[in-house]
């Protein structure tokens, strides 16, 4: 697209040239900017310039821009004004900001400048360099509403990157299956005349539970190539009729990152601890990277691989973990109000009980869509498979899981009270397995949230 436009510019400016009769060339294409050029009026030429800068008409812009500064008392601001646009549109930023500053050096305090700079600094990640100019846009005095209204939207997208940001939810769950009993509750094992012997699996027992969930995000920037910020979260699980399962997680994460054009790495050491039955139950520490990668207007791809070392208290010791996962996921705008997420995993587990060892592969795909009247809903599908490498006597085989979950989520982007948002999720899960009788289960979960972010 680029390549075209400057091929339509070329020839436009070829019949300028090439055509020195002004009026036999205006009856043959009919075009108003040739008007402006036999005016030779330097207050309207301006005025249009301004004019198809404002409407992105690039082409228009560059010609009249050429006339422009030729005319005696034509007005410097404008030209360096047009200048930057110009350069912003063939995407030289250093062009751009070279005349962006030259306006500045001209009026120090010319608005259509300092905007010109910050959208240019947001649109390089350059958030240090968009936060000072911010900062000089708004101690200006006697903004315009509309100005005022920029600088406060400005500010927004640029708290997450420079403030520490907290998060609370309180959620009310309930779970119908909250012990993962197996469909089938038996099994016969042989069957002869005057004998049965059977298997007995679980029951399934529904459990009503509230849980805490808090958050702690600190960015610091050290420069636009490299970052730094620490996230931690706390969670608190009471199932009111099921104490078994309740809990307390904490968790906690430093991420390192490095930004070169739009391409993004993060590296992340991780450290986190589940409390049950007032002490530990494990404790793990662990790695994960991911890289970034835009591949299209629409598209992007982020490549993630993760290793967790977990540990469990000393009667649990068999279920020692070393993890390894890998995942891709491939994100699709499908336009400004829809995301279509796709994403392929692997992951391997191998455990102190190497009975437990398994493999897994897995697949997911969803969709994150904001809906009128300020509804957003998130709608996920997953399916994954679970390979036992070893052969376990006990149960006579090998085994081998395959799970289907489905979720939705649906949040009113509007708070109803004290600043807290209403989120309803809801979620099924259905693993199926050839030790039927054991591990053969469905789930449902019906979540009702209010989170607040401050």
């Amino acid at each position: 697209m680029y390549y075209l436009w400057k091929l339509k510019k070329s020839l436009f400016i070829f019949s300028i040239i090439f055509f020195p009769l002004i009026g036999e060339t205006k009856q043959r294409l009919n075009n108003p900017i040739l008007d402006l050029l036999v005016n030779h009026d330097v207050s309207i030429i301006g005025e249009q310039l301004y004019y198809n800068l404002q409407q992105q008409r690039w082409i228009d812009a560059e010609v009249l821009l050429q006339h422009y500064q030729q005319l005696p008392q034509h007005e410097i601001l404008l030209v360096y004004y047009a200048k930057a646009q110009l350069a912003l549109a063939e995407n030289n930023f250093s062009l751009a900001e070279f005349y962006y500053q030259q306006q500045l050096k001209q009026k120090a305090d010319f608005i259509p400048a300092q905007i010109g700079l910050i959208y240019l600094y947001f649109y390089q990640q350059d958030y240090i360099k968009a936060k000072k100019q911010l900062k000089k846009l708004a101690e200006t005095d006697n903004l315009p509403k509309s100005i005022n209204n920029k600088v406060a939207y400005y500010q927004a997208k640029l708290s997450p990157y420079f403030y520490s940001s907290r998060f609370y939810q309180l959620g009310f769950i309930y779970n119908d299956n909250i012990n993962l009993a197996s469909d089938y509750q038996e099994q016969i094992v042989s069957d002869i005349p005057f004998v049965k012997v059977t298997r007995e699996g679980r029951r399934a027992k529904g459990a009503v539970g509230i849980s805490h969930f808090f958050s702690l995000y600190q960015p610091y920037i050290i420069n636009r190539i490299h970052s730094v910020s620490i996230y931690f979260h706390a969670q608190y699980m009471d199932y009111l009729s099921y104490r078994d399962n309740n809990y307390v997680n904490f968790y906690t994460q430093f991420n390192y990152q490095y930004k070169y054009s739009y391409y993004q790495f993060k590296l992340s050491p991780l450290y986190e601890i589940k409390v049950r039955d007032k002490q530990h139950e494990y404790q793990s520490i662990g790695l994960n990277s991911s890289l970034f990668i835009p591949l299209l207007r629409n598209h992007a791809i982020n490549i993630s691989g993760n290793y967790k070392n977990i540990k469990y208290r000393d009667n649990l010791m068999n279920l020692n973990t070393k993890e390894l996962s890998a995942f891709v996921t491939l994100k699709y705008n499908l336009n400004k109000n829809s995301l279509l997420l796709s994403q392929i995993s692997y992951q391997e587990n191998r455990k102190k009980n190497n009975l437990l060892n398994h493999h897994q592969y897995g697949i997911k795909t969803g969709v994150d869509s904001q809906l009128p009247l300020q509804w957003h809903i998130d709608l996920s599908l997953r399916y994954r498979i679970n390979y036992f490498n070893n052969y376990n006597p006990l149960l006579k085989k090998k085994r081998k899981d395959n799970e289907i979950a489905l979720s939705a989520v649906v949040k009113k982007q509007v708070p109803i009270f004290w600043g807290f948002y209403p989120v309803t999720e809801l979620r099924y899960t259905r693993n199926l397995s050839n030790v039927a009788w054991l591990y053969s289960y469905q789930q449902q979960e019906v979540i009702f949230k209010l989170e607040k972010q401050f």
